[in-house]
């Protein structure tokens, strides 16, 4: 019989986790078992009862052991890594050298999530589902108690308290059982007032581990619903396991739970918050329209047609721990480039052949208009699936904003990624009016390929990129951002954009001349709103397709680098969904700005920084403290890099003046006037340096401090008290807030939040 040596977490073997897997194997293979403790630094040792053995297959199991060293004690033919997307979200995806050594392991993943993220990357990556085994069902529990294990302190009793506030709970059980590692200090006492109003009448239960899992089944079998223990699983065994026994899992809107649950169908998800740091819970779970009993007859009879799949495919996994990894080579290879294994410049990448791409390009006229051969400007629109992904509004909002736009000659250069969705069909029927229509559909690697495809056929004198779920709002940006450009001669230009919230309302998000001096800290103007001399893109060879998510951030800083300058435009005419893959995927986005950092401020500026110092300046926007003038350099660099910046009166925040008006508060008495004083000063809405600049005059006649201005007068005058919060948006989306005249800040916070109120 072939022999497999089976590496896995330490832990597992006490808790058995990994029996099933460890029994489908068994039917082929003779298993060595060896447990390493990531606690320990995964002490090798274990090895040594190995030493000098060929395996025919090597399986590893949620623990990363460097395969370098695990070859000097063993050898094999073949291998299979499971991991588990709790491990890849904690360190921010694939950014450990480790994953080097795994190129030529078949990566079999129980995320879809997690496999989509790493089959991107190149590496021969499988998928499966698993189900467990559904039990018979003798109690449906309690409807109107919840069994909660809390094993982790992030998600906690006030996570509870704010996603099940509609449900009408009058009975928790508290399991007491924390994860290894993890010290929960405190499981009832929390000071929220929300989840002490919450549980203030609530029957309590407590449990710590118990003698065996029967016990723990019968307790949970008590309960109608289930609160999932983590904000994010490898596998979840827990809440399927509840969900096997027809419990109604409330569970984060997070991998793998929301693969399994939809929420209001068989399960009940709320958003999860990574920036709450009390409850992480967004808002309140929607009340289901189903009957509670019918939702767990959906869990229920999800497992048990999720189990008959996993019976048929399970065997698979013999399967792969039988074959060699076939991985794709060219993503691998820009996967090592952007992840830091190998360097890469950018002069070296393989620039898309112009005369080959015009080969299979579609030209549209416009049906009236002025027909022009040599455009000024060219939007190019990269786009793949909308029709599929609901955003066929959207790419016709966006291409009929750029039809609108007046008083320069644009082309629309549209490259479509290989859509399979009736997208290419959408573009092809559009009747385009004024504006040229250049229409290129081949499948890319991503991104930014299909974006350096643009650039290559773009036939303007400039070009900017639009995102196929953003458009443009002001029919003469356009003309606008040119006459700047030749009135200064400017290499590039940029200018504020706005945020589209749900009820279309235009909320300035970036204003790029405020922060200006931030933009080797992180990303102050976004690209929609960039045009750029083709001639200097294709200087720098365009987008760096290292990259996934950051590549335009990455331009921005190697053209300021390079020397080339860029002017300020006082016209927001674009609008910005946040949906692109920097909004939806901010670790990715962060690992890749931490990669630029490295790379760009040693490359340019000698900085000699490591790979957690770049990391370090993005996460925290702190410089090294070893490097004092590197923050006066890239100063310098940046005052010479900009014309037509606005002039701004930079102040620190005086917090003696803070200081000064809550001691005059609570001298006179005024408590009301002081508590929500501080709730302003306190809140993260409320950005002080923003709005001290912003309405510095007013500030300086009131002799108040910011957050006293904003509480008095600012929200009476309609004043944002930063960019992430509209007054006005928020007065007149809720109505019943301006009746009862209070500060929109104060009501947010004190109800607005838990209500799901929105404040963009």
């Amino acid at each position: 019989m072939k022999k497999l040596l089976f590496i896995g977490h330490v832990y597992h073997q006490k808790t058995k986790s990994n029996v099933f897997v460890m029994d489908i194997l068994r039917q082929e293979y003779d298993i060595y078992e060896c447990y390493l403790d990531p606690a320990e630094s995964l002490d090798y040792q274990e090895l040594n009862l190995f030493y000098g053995k060929e395996f025919d297959a090597l399986v590893v199991w949620q623990v990363m052991p460097k395969l370098s060293i695990l070859k000097k004690y063993v050898t094999w033919k073949t291998s299979l890594f499971f991991p588990m997307y709790d491990h890849y979200y904690a360190h921010g995806g694939l950014f450990q050298p480790i994953w080097e050594e795994y190129q030529e392991t078949i990566i079999v993943c129980f995320s879809r999530t997690l496999y989509n993220e790493i089959m991107a990357n190149g590496f021969d990556t499988r998928y499966i589902q698993f189900f467990p085994q559904p039990c018979k069902i003798e109690n449906w529990g309690d409807e109107s108690s919840i069994f909660f294990w809390q094993r982790l302190s992030i998600l906690n009793l006030s996570t509870l308290a704010i996603a099940m506030k509609n449900y009408g709970l009058n009975r928790i059980h508290l399991h007491k059982a924390p994860d290894p590692g993890h010290q929960i200090k405190e499981f009832l006492d929390y000071n929220d007032y929300d989840t002490k109003r919450f549980f203030h009448d609530m029957k309590r239960t407590e449990s710590s581990w118990f003698e065996n899992k029967a016990q723990l089944v019968d307790e949970i079998n008590r309960h109608a619903f289930f609160m999932a223990p983590r904000h994010v699983e490898g596998i979840g065994m827990s809440f399927l396991e509840a969900m096997a026994s027809g419990r109604v899992v409330v569970a984060p809107d997070m991998p793998t739970m929301n693969e399994y649950i939809e929420d209001g169908k068989n399960g009940l998800l709320y958003p999860w918050d990574e920036y709450n740091k009390i409850s992480h819970c967004q808002r309140p779970v929607k009340h289901a329209k189903l009957s509670i009993r019918t939702i767990q007859q959906n869990a229920y009879q999800t497992i048990v047609e999720g189990y008959e799949r996993w019976c048929r495919q399970k065997l698979d996994i013999v399967k792969w721990a039988d074959l060699l990894a076939k991985p794709d080579l060219r993503r691998l290879d820009r996967c090592a480039v952007s992840h830091g294994w190998k360097e890469w410049p950018i002069d070296e990448q393989q620039f898309p052949d112009r005369e080959e791409l015009l080969s299979k390009v579609q030209e549209k006229s416009p049906d009236f208009g002025v027909k022009t051969a040599n455009p000024i400007v060219s939007v190019v629109t990269v786009v793949f699936n909308a029709v599929k992904d609901g955003r066929k509004d959207m790419l016709l909002q966006c291409m009929e904003s750029v039809q609108n736009q007046e008083g320069v000659t644009i082309e629309h250069v549209i490259v479509d990624g290989g859509s399979t969705d009736g997208t290419v069909a959408l573009v092809e029927n559009y009747k385009n009016r004024n504006v040229p229509i250049r229409f290129l559909s081949m499948s890319d690697s991503g991104v930014y390929e299909a974006m350096n495809r643009g650039l290559a056929i773009a036939n303007g004198d400039y070009v900017t990129y639009l995102n196929s779920d953003d458009f443009y709002h002001n029919p003469s940006g356009m003309a606008d951002s040119v006459k700047v450009l030749q009135q200064t001669g400017c290499a590039y230009s940029f200018a504020p954009i706005s945020v589209v919230d749900d009820f279309l309302y235009h909320n300035p998000h970036v204003i790029p001349y405020l922060y200006i001096f931030e933009v080797f800290q992180h990303a102050v103007f976004s690209h929609q709103s960039i045009l750029m001399k083709k001639k200097l893109m294709l200087d720098l060879h365009g987008f760096d397709m290292s990259y996934r998510s950051a590549a335009d951030y990455d331009l921005v800083l190697r053209m300021i680098l390079a020397g080339y300058k860029g002017c300020y435009v006082d016209s927001n005419f674009v609008s910005y969904r946040m949906t692109g893959m920097s909004s939806v995927n901010p670790h990715l986005s962060g690992r890749e700005t931490g990669l630029i950092f490295w790379r760009l401020y040693n490359k340019y500026l000698g900085a000699h920084l490591t790979r957690e110092e770049a990391y370090l300046i993005h996460s925290a926007w702190r410089f090294p403290t070893h490097s004092r003038d590197l923050q006066e350099r890239i100063r310098g660099i940046v005052s010479n890099a900009f014309v037509g910046l606005p002039e701004v009166v930079y102040r620190k925040p005086d917090h003696w003046k803070v200081a000064g008006y809550a001691l005059r508060c609570l001298v006179k008495g005024q408590w009301r006037l002081l508590k929500d004083f501080l709730i302003v000063q306190g809140n993260s809405r409320f950005n002080q340096y923003w709005y001290g600049i912003k309405y510095c005059q007013d500030i300086d006649l009131s002799g108040l401090p910011p957050a006293a201005h904003y509480l008095i007068y600012g929200w009476r005058e309609g004043k944002d008290p930063s960019p992430a919060f509209s007054t006005n948006n928020y007065l007149n989306r809720y109505p019943d807030v301006r009746k009862m005249d209070i500060c929109p800040i104060v009501h947010w916070k004190l109800r607005g939040k838990r209500e799901g109120r929105y404040c963009d």
